[in-house]
């Protein structure tokens, strides 16, 4: 109900600001949740898309400079390969002449790296396997993995706290073709 004030201006009663502001508190701890519920999924997905790409670019760079070229978890520094994903990752021009071998790659050259992936936030996970968890993934010159043990690469990526089919699982075959799909999380 508007009433005209002194001033003779039209106005909202207490009652009518308190009900208003009841109906927004309600709409706002029902919403809040399911929008945290879904930038966690959202996040989940886009760290699965973000390492496809890398392995995207790693094959067609192998392809295109006719060697092998590799993605690593990377380490503190970003400047090396190392053991943990959640440091990011790197895309390099793999240089080692044994590089069909499972050796963990050293990047002997900082302009060899191509991308650099930013470590990954608190809540984030990125699994890589290779019938045992690896810290790298090396395409050779045909795009094909470079492998000793014919077993295909397998990653998933999630948000701890995602929910439903958020999660990406990744599979790169011994072809080196790669696929992306939801998995629970």
């Amino acid at each position: 109900m508007r009433h005209l004030n002194r001033a003779g201006t039209a106005g909202f009663t207490l009652i009518e600001l308190m009900v208003t502001l009841a109906v927004l508190a309600i709409i706002l701890a029902v919403a809040v949740p399911s929008f945290t519920s879904q930038i966690r999924n959202n996040r989940s997905m886009a760290l699965g898309e973000e390492f496809v790409t890398a392995l995207s670019v790693a094959r067609s760079e192998a392809v295109k400079r006719s060697g092998i070229v590799s993605v690593c978890a990377s380490n503190a520094a970003q400047t090396d390969c190392a053991n943990d994903w959640a440091n990011g990752w790197l895309v390099f021009i793999d240089r080692d002449p044994d590089g069909e071998t499972g050796d963990t790659p050293t990047i002997d050259d900082q302009a060899d790296i191509l991308r650099i992936r930013e470590p990954l936030e608190g809540e984030m996970s990125l699994e890589v396997n290779r019938g045992a968890a690896v810290e790298h993934v090396r395409f050779n010159s045909m795009g094909a993995l470079a492998r000793t043990d014919n077993v295909p690469v397998t990653a998933v990526a999630r948000h701890e706290e995602c929910v439903g089919d958020a999660a990406r699982a990744i599979r790169v075959s011994i072809a080196g073709s790669i696929n992306s799909q939801s998995t629970g999380c």
